[in-house]
């Protein structure tokens, strides 16, 4: 079981690790014809034991292998989870598979007279800017003559940018991997009506896909509701079909509390009515722009459908 303070990039590290993640990131999101020849049923993980020092350094990338008609086709899945985008990322995808060749010439696993093996580097981002660099080492040399061009080296790598990725795209991806970018792009107006659709998905997955999901979706909670709610609870909400709606109350409720604190803190502003009802005000608000249905915030917080109506008209 994940364990849940996972960090953010060792939680993506998880979900890459897993065979059928890396299957559905692959046939949802790179839309190159040679990967419907790639038989993913023969993906192995390549063992940390069988790269280079230099490889095992980069904590956040992943090689794969996989046959492609009558050879292995090695994936290089590398992880960006910095806020600033290195502009010299081409040159570390070329340095790397420079590595990799090398280490496999070390290891014997290329002989003189073999030809080296396809690499397909893929980077997937998930920063809050677009991806502006370069994506091949060519758009980052020097002019100069063309007779001097054909000694240089070229690579190109595959960019995933989560938060720039074509709606279409992701809305019609079937797998996990899709899910997981749902719930990377999801704003706060659309969460309940995601996380409704993903809990759906998961009864699907296979059990070790379906725990990093669990873990995922206490993250979400924790880090964008500011919830208090617990990894187990939350897991034995989800398991439930009929209990989801009361994964929501759990929020709410935690919601309702911040308010009554922060409403006492602060009242009304009109110092007429009490600080906790200010709170619940605020929480009726809130929970409007997260897009629930007005007369579930009315359960929740005691609020008639014209009173919230009435607050959602005065901000």
């Amino acid at each position: 079981m994940p364990h849940e303070r996972m960090p953010h990039d060792a939680a993506y590290k998880a979900f890459f690790s897993d065979k059928v993640m890396v299957t559905g990131l692959f046939q949802d999101f790179v839309p190159m014809d040679f990967v419907r020849d790639m038989d993913f049923t023969t993906l192995e993980l390549v063992p940390a034991s069988h790269v280079s020092k230099e490889f095992r350094q980069r904590h956040n990338d992943i090689i794969w292998r996989v046959r492609w008609k009558a050879i292995w086709c090695y994936l290089y899945l590398l992880m960006e989870f910095q806020s600033v985008i290195d502009p010299f990322m081409a040159v570390r995808v070329l340095v790397y598979t420079g590595l990799f060749w090398e280490n496999l010439i070390a290891r014997g696993e290329i002989k003189a007279g073999d030809t080296l093996p396809p690499v397909f580097p893929l980077v997937l981002y998930n920063g809050k800017t677009a991806w502006n660099a370069p994506q091949d080492v060519d758009g980052l040399l020097a002019k100069m003559p063309e007779g001097l061009k054909v000694y240089q080296p070229s690579q190109k790598f595959f960019l995933i940018d989560e938060l720039s990725l074509p709606e279409n795209l992701v809305r019609e991806g079937q797998s996990p991997a899709a899910d997981l970018v749902r719930l990377e792009r999801v704003t706060k107006d659309g969460i309940f009506a995601t996380l409704r659709e993903v809990r759906g998905h998961m009864e699907t997955f296979p059990g070790p896909v379906k725990e990093k999901f669990y873990s995922w979706f206490w993250y979400i909670f924790k880090n964008r509701f500011e919830s208090d709610i617990s990894l187990q609870t939350l897991r034995e909400l989800l398991e439930d079909r009929t209990m989801f709606e009361e994964t929501c109350a759990e929020l709410v409720d935690s919601l309702i509390q911040k308010g009554k604190d922060l409403g006492r803190e602060e009242g009304w502003r009109d110092g007429q009515k009490s600080g906790w009802k200010g709170g619940k005000a605020e929480v009726a608000l809130n929970l409007r722009r997260l897009g629930m249905p007005l007369e579930q915030i009315a359960v929740a917080t005691g609020f008639s459908v014209d009173e919230i109506h009435q607050l959602c008209l005065e901000q």
